[in-house]
């Protein structure tokens, strides 16, 4: 191998060592805003501190509802979705946490909730909770025909 090559393979691997280390010292940590009555923490530096929270797949999405039913927000069913409820409850918990505006279901409030210390539901209450409460019947049909009538009977009573 030539001189010049291998000073130059040389700088190749000491930057891919050092990006591969600063990569491992990243800390998946992210800034969570501070409960009412806790200090900030001091802001993280560094790339970790620039990235943005994680969007959260079902699982994480039924975290989130337990989370809120669990704090007394009611989502609706745990079912994973990100439907109209489980954003009024989002807003809700954040409204009465001191928070003003629209707030991501994403992973930071994920973190938040779990670390919120308020009064919580028991286990097997939140897990009652989270079960649908639908009247609609079993069979699909019969579910399509009873919606039609609904929809029948708002159009003929004015709505």
């Amino acid at each position: 191998m030539s001189h010049p090559f291998k000073i130059a393979a040389t700088m190749v691997c000491a930057a891919l060592i050092g990006f591969a280390a600063s990569a491992t010292a990243q800390t998946t940590g992210e800034e969570i805003p501070p409960l009412p009555g806790q200090a900030a923490a001091a802001p993280a530096s560094g790339p970790a501190s620039t990235l943005p929270p994680l969007p959260l797949g079902h699982d994480g999405i039924v975290e989130v509802q337990h989370q809120l039913i669990a704090l007394g927000f009611n989502p609706g069913p745990a079912d994973g979705e990100v439907g109209p409820g489980t954003m009024e409850a989002v807003q809700r918990y954040n409204e009465s946490r001191g928070g003003i505006g629209r707030v991501p279901v994403d992973s930071r409030l994920l973190a938040r909730l779990q670390q919120d210390t308020g009064p919580r539901l028991t286990a097997r209450q939140v897990a009652a909770r989270a079960q649908p409460r639908s009247s609609a019947p079993a069979n699909p049909l019969a579910g399509m025909m009873q919606q039609f009538e609904h929809n029948l009977r708002r159009m003929f009573n004015g709505g």
